[in-house]
């Protein structure tokens, strides 16, 4: 596990492209003792906040997720029987 991290942050050289792995790149490592419900969700509060500020950061929404509106507006048609060819051909390969 350590020598990953070595090998992220260190990388390696070579005239052959295949065996060149360039370095610098970010790595974390996170150990605990037991994974227990509290550990899980502290671990997954560390990620939420994460991906938060790098949105803040890089000027953008974390929690715009136009891809889940445009499935729910779809389900919503599928539900409906208002559909157009494309949808009416996914809804008879899972028999909709």
């Amino acid at each position: 596990l350590v020598a990953q991290i070595v090998a992220f942050a260190k990388g390696k050289k070579d005239a052959n492209p295949n065996k060149n792995f360039p370095g610098e790149r970010p790595s974390s490592l996170i150990r605990g003792a037991r994974l227990t419900p509290e550990a899980l969700g502290s671990l997954l509060a560390h990620y939420e906040n994460k991906i938060m500020f790098q949105g803040f950061a890089w000027n953008l929404n974390s929690f715009d997720q136009e891809g889940v509106q445009l499935g729910k507006i779809l389900t919503k048609h599928v539900l409906s029987g208002q559909m157009d060819e494309t949808l009416k051909a996914y809804a008879s390969m899972f028999d909709i």
